[in-house]
């Protein structure tokens, strides 16, 4: 059974927060929005817009997830863990069915990554290329697991599936590995594959 996608997102002017300094507000602003364009045409190209779940507190986020077709989903209270855990409380009845939640910054992230996350049972974390933190979470609708993103959060998410008994597997593929997060990213992304025309004119300092 194909899974639900969740995406939770910050607000188009505030996400990416960490680039600040490197980026000018309408570059991270365009950036943003390219992430999110891009993450919700992956998720609905591989679940179908009626099985595609977008999470946020900005208006904006959730409009352009309902003019895609996704269902938009307005977060009680700002914060991610909050916010998946509203999600999660909504997709519980579905027993028997996936639920997969993916991070918007992932510009390499592919339809074969998706799958990946898929198939296997338990929960699935997907880490980045330090190995710390969660790209990708994939696990039971109805599961009661407490969503623990921040500093190390693969640990976390994986001892908060020890803690439900479930079998862990631990996921490294580069597409979803990869995300923009700091400005060795940015730099990387730009030296790998050009200057983005969408973002570049607000370019401030990589230095």
């Amino acid at each position: 059974m194909t899974p639900w996608l969740v995406l939770p997102v910050k607000s188009l002017a505030d996400g990416k927060s960490r680039l600040a300094p490197h980026l000018a507000p309408d570059a991270r602003r365009a950036l943003n929005t390219r992430l999110l364009e891009r993450s919700l045409a992956l998720a609905t190209g591989f679940a179908g817009t009626h099985r595609t779940l977008v999470v946020s507190h900005c208006e904006e986020v959730l409009a352009r997830a309902s003019a895609a077709g996704a269902y938009a989903l307005r977060e009680p209270h700002p914060g991610l863990n909050e916010g998946l855990s509203h999600a999660c409380e909504l997709l519980g009845r579905r027993e028997g069915e996936r639920l997969i939640v993916l991070a918007c910054d992932l510009p390499l992230a592919s339809s074969d990554d998706l799958a990946a996350l898929a198939a296997p049972d338990g929960v699935v974390l997907a880490t980045d290329r330090a190995g710390t933190g969660t790209n990708a979470l994939s696990l039971p609708c109805g599961l009661a697991f407490r969503f623990l993103y921040g500093p190390n959060s693969r640990q976390l998410h994986a001892d908060e599936a020890s803690r439900l008994a479930m079998p862990c597997h631990q996921l490294q593929r580069p597409g979803l590995a990869f995300d923009l997060d700091t400005a060795q990213d940015w730099r990387e992304w730009v030296e790998t594959f050009g200057p983005q025309p969408w973002v570049a004119p607000g370019l401030v300092d990589l230095a």
